[in-house]
């Protein structure tokens, strides 16, 4: 292990002050440490620094920090496994002929919608299952090519997520945003454009990619819009080849997206009100969004390897939202936090 208990610390103070006196929740930052290529470790941090409490891949922290979830690497065991942050293995699911990547979870912490996969993988067969903690059980509420997932921000539970209708128009296939409960129950469709998708639902509406046809032969471009009260409001105006939106603040006026162009790949700042987009330094690595703080002042990066790491290990790091120097964590990947 070698993240620096003095840099967490100093990161997560002020949050770990305010859930002693009840006001948020713990903070927590997880990440992956590969030992092996058939074996990956996952750490958790606070206040107290980083242990180690189980292994996978792909962590997701719950909102409450009290629970991370772990992907399992390759077809070994269940394919996902909830870890009490404490460092209790709480409970696995799904077999080992599926793989299973964690998506979001439900504000109040009690459901964890996670996108299940044949392995090896075949594009045109997907699940979404939600994962209910309190009775420790799974439910599938949707099958088909799914293209993301998010729980709304506030109570009642409901969840949205993208949906491929078909598949065999490669060039320009037909996709719409749906809501549902977390027992499959009440789907509705929520868009009728055809090029939805990627949803990442935030206090200010449900922020989503929308595709942009370019003629035979080319690949469609996305920018993301904001849904809100049956209006669309575009955030962003560069035409790129892929952008998804990761995490919002609590009052949803400030994003972190990850964007691909040619020859490019990075993160994105995007804040609401007062308009604002800026693309994240790279320093000639490859960088790619994994959090940002509830107030919406820090984001959580995880940066690829250098030279002087193992080829498997990159930095995982915080930077103040308006740029400035980032603050390292950990050596590791595949980075989560709560806010």
């Amino acid at each position: 292990m070698r993240a620096s208990i003095a840099t967490v610390a100093a990161v997560l103070l002020l949050a770990a002050v305010a859930f002693a006196s009840g006001r948020s929740p713990r903070p927590v930052i997880a990440y992956t440490q590969r030992r092996t290529l058939a074996h990956t470790e996952l750490y958790v941090t606070g206040a107290g620094g980083a242990r180690e409490v189980g292994n996978g891949q792909n962590p997701s922290v719950a909102p409450d920090g009290r629970m991370v979830s772990s992907s399992a690497l390759g077809s070994i065991g269940p394919a996902l496994t909830l870890y009490a942050t404490a460092g209790r293995r709480l409970h696995s699911f799904f077999n080992d002929r599926v793989i299973a990547v964690p998506l979001a979870w439900s504000p109040d912490s009690r459901y964890l919608v996670v996108l299940l996969g044949a392995d090896p993988p075949r594009i045109t067969s997907s699940w979404l299952a939600v994962v209910d903690t309190r009775t420790m059980t799974a439910r599938t509420v949707a099958t088909g090519i799914i293209r993301g997932a998010s729980f709304a921000p506030s109570g009642p539970d409901r969840l949205v997520y993208g949906y491929e209708a078909s598949s065999a128009q490669v060039q320009d296939p037909v996709v719409n945003l749906y809501t549902v409960n977390p027992n499959g129950s009440d789907r509705a469709q929520l868009t009728t454009d055809g090029k939805s998708l990627q949803p990442l639902w935030t206090a200010r509406g449900i922020v989503c990619d929308r595709a942009t046809t370019r003629g035979a032969g080319r690949s469609p471009a996305f920018q993301l819009w904001l849904l809100h009260g049956g209006q669309s409001r575009q955030l962003t105006s560069r035409a790129v080849v892929e952008i998804v939106p990761r995490a919002a603040s609590a009052n949803g006026n400030r994003l972190i997206a990850d964007y691909a162009g040619p020859g490019v790949n990075r993160p994105l700042a995007i804040q609401l009100s007062p308009r604002w987009v800026r693309a994240l330094a790279t320093g000639g690595r490859t960088v790619q969004g994994a959090g940002i703080s509830r107030d919406g002042r820090t984001l959580l990066l995880e940066r690829g390897p250098s030279a002087r790491l193992p080829p498997y290990e990159g930095v995982v790091e915080t930077v103040p939202f308006g740029g400035g120097q980032p603050t390292r964590i950990a050596s590791g990947s595949s980075a989560a936090w709560n806010g």
